[in-house]
């Protein structure tokens, strides 16, 4: 595995790549000197940039090993404002392969809508959807790739506040209890933005990914919270097939909602694809542009917290 690593272009020294403090599961942060260090004066290294290098587990197995490779492999040709890409990989001192990536400066999207420090508007919100939105288009239209885990644990937050679409196995470390265990007590699955057909028959194509982006347009508007947060795993699937949903959070637009339940149809053939929803998106931003109809995009999101929690049976339509 090694050997077929050392052939794959973006192989980095590593000598040139620094570890430094654990920050977020099994990631960690550090530094990248930005010059080869063949081509650096001796005694001189060079400028260094921040990134964040994700490791294998100390005690992972093969087929753990050869996931994570695939991971950082699949990412080397994506290349979009809204997706997380890859600086390079490299070989640790243990002759293990560490996945370099661009630091990302507020960490993942569910935390940083839950700081209770940021202010946050209607129109804020949607256009971190839309964001996420594009970033799932190129992915699905360019690359036909179907992500499986679309959450706002796995979307990243850069310095210029950009939302970036990644998944990297983070939310497995750190978010426990979104997941639960499939019947070989092995694979870690996200229940509560899965689509019906992903429990049903294991299916999983870019219509469930577009189930999941519903999930997530929920969470951007009750800021970070946990959706069915009543309703036990086990039970979810009989819960949506009797044609319950998410009930509409405060502050969303009819509009947004109806964005949301159109994810949310148990028919993926009537579901939009991602394309659709970007469009769909920018329709609903055009008001707010206009002074007169702007108030209640300009609305501040308080915590839902409460809310969600007193209102969690959803709503048939």
């Amino acid at each position: 595995m090694i050997t077929y690593l050392e052939e794959v272009s973006g192989m980095l020294e590593r000598e040139r790549v620094e570890v430094r403090c654990c920050c977020f599961g099994v990631v960690k942060s550090g530094s990248l000197q930005t010059t080869p260090s063949s081509e650096c004066t001796p005694g001189y290294e060079g400028p260094r940039q921040e990134v964040a290098v994700k490791l294998l587990k100390h005690n992972a197995d093969q087929d753990e090993l050869v996931n994570f490779l695939e991971e950082g492999l699949m990412m080397k040709d994506l290349q979009h404002p809204n997706v997380l890409t890859l600086i390079g990989i490299c070989i640790d001192d243990r002759g293990v392969p560490m996945i370099i990536l661009p630091y990302m400066k507020f960490g993942n999207l569910k935390t940083f809508i839950q700081d209770k420090d940021r202010v946050f508007t209607v129109k804020d919100m949607i256009m971190l959807g839309h964001q996420v939105a594009s970033g799932m288009c190129y992915l699905s239209e360019i690359h036909r790739m179907v992500h499986r885990d679309l959450a706002a644990r796995n979307c990243m937050v850069d310095e210029t506040k950009t939302v970036k679409v990644g998944d990297f196995g983070l939310s497995r470390d750190v978010y426990e209890k979104d997941y639960y265990v499939c019947k070989d007590n092995k694979a870690k699955l996200p229940a509560k933005w899965m689509a019906p057909e992903c429990f049903i028959m294991q299916h999983y194509d870019t219509k469930t990914d577009v189930w999941a982006y519903g999930v997530l347009l929920w969470e951007l508007m009750t800021r970070g919270q946990t959706p069915y947060p009543a309703i036990d795993n086990w039970n979810l699937v009989d819960y949506l097939k009797m044609g319950k949903r998410l009930q509409k959070p405060p502050y969303t637009p009819a509009k947004l909602y109806d964005v949301m339940h159109a994810c949310w149809r148990l028919d993926p053939d009537k579901r939009p694809d991602f394309k659709g929803i970007v469009e769909m998106l920018e329709d609903i931003i055009k008001p707010a542009a206009k002074e007169s109809e702007s108030d209640d995009y300009m609305t501040l999101i308080q915590s839902t917290y409460d809310y969600v929690n007193s209102h969690w049976q959803g709503a048939p339509r």
